[in-house]
């Protein structure tokens, strides 16, 4: 970790498989085909628009909203990092920018992600914070099985090719 658009697709569990095998599909499509293609891997998305409401952050909103203890699933040690949607969109633009100027691509990765991973139970007690609850206000059911433990992204080639940069932190995007 982190990890890089260079790495190699080794993924062992079904969720990094599927991701992995999207992005080969991609590749081949822009090398056979000729095609002007890029890849994008985003961190975990948070903000407006979220229909998973069994995510982390809007999960944690909705019970402090109905007044009841967060859960967390896993134990809260897992590292992740987020990115505010605005931040992911305004990359997936500046991927687009850059595609028009460049014709002869054959592909591109480009990861977004804030490059600052916290742990699920630190993300937990910060939006707590915010909403000023106590922030041991909260309970760990640690029944997930199968997850994987820590993820995160190092987003230097976007901020390098596409001169993307996220402009919303953690504590800027929870309070959106």
């Amino acid at each position: 970790l982190p990890y890089k658009e260079n790495f190699p697709l080794n993924g062992t569990h079904p969720y990094d498989v599927s991701k992995s095998s999207s992005d080969k599909i991609v590749q081949t499509y822009g090398i056979h085909y000729k095609m002007n293609v890029s890849i994008t891997r985003c961190v975990n998305i948070y903000g407006p628009g979220d229909m998973n409401l069994k995510r982390i952050v809007p999960e944690t909103i909705i019970s402090i909203i109905k007044n009841k203890k967060p859960h967390l699933r896993s134990n809260g040690k897992f590292l992740r990092d987020y990115i505010y949607v605005d931040d992911a969109v305004n990359g997936y633009f500046n991927i687009l920018k850059y595609m028009n100027k460049k014709k002869n691509i054959k592909y591109n990765i480009f990861n977004f992600g804030t490059n600052k991973p916290i742990s699920v139970i630190n993300l937990v007690k910060k939006i707590l914070d915010l909403c000023n609850i106590d922030n041991k206000n909260f309970i760990i059911i640690n029944n997930s099985i199968n997850e994987i433990k820590n993820q995160y992204s190092d987003s230097k080639l976007s901020k390098k090719i596409l001169k993307w940069q996220p402009k919303n932190n953690l504590n800027r995007g929870l309070k959106k």
